[in-house]
């Protein structure tokens, strides 16, 4: 590995920003050699005081989103709704309160139920005539 370049300048001036290094693989791994693991760029917070005169923001969530569909059609199943951070905390402001981007839920559809087929016996038909020839009888015609 190169060693590190230098950090570059911050985003910011005031109210937090982010400055980066980086470095690069000088010989990568060839047959049963070991891969280079370590990271090839740092990040890194900057200038994180307030910017003077500058009004405190508020971290903002949006609004949370439609749900979707729920994964069963009948029976018991799940949905989900997503929201996402419009704004983070700027100029000392309160960050965002912990909290989940996804929210799932149960879905209960309409019952699982099938029209059940029951065996049915027709009635039973007319008594036939049997038949004797020698010793063999034979009703039915069968």
């Amino acid at each position: 590995m190169s060693d590190w370049s230098g950090w570059s300048p911050c985003s910011k001036t005031c109210s937090g920003g982010s400055r980066s290094r980086r470095r690069d693989i000088k010989v990568h791994a060839k047959g049963h050699g070991r891969q280079c693991e370590s990271n090839l760029q740092e990040l890194d917070a900057c200038n994180e005081k307030p910017c003077t005169g500058a009004v405190p923001l508020d971290c903002k969530w949006s609004d949370w989103a439609d749900w979707s569909e729920c994964t069963t059609t009948c029976g018991l199943g799940q949905h989900r709704r997503h929201r996402s951070i419009v704004m983070e905390a700027q100029n000392g402001g309160r960050a965002c309160e912990d909290g989940s981007s996804i929210e799932m839920a149960s879905c209960e559809m309409q019952s699982c139920t099938s029209r059940a087929e029951v065996c049915e016996w027709a009635t039973w038909g007319s008594w036939t005539d049997c038949q004797r020839r020698g010793a063999t009888v034979t009703c039915g015609g069968g």
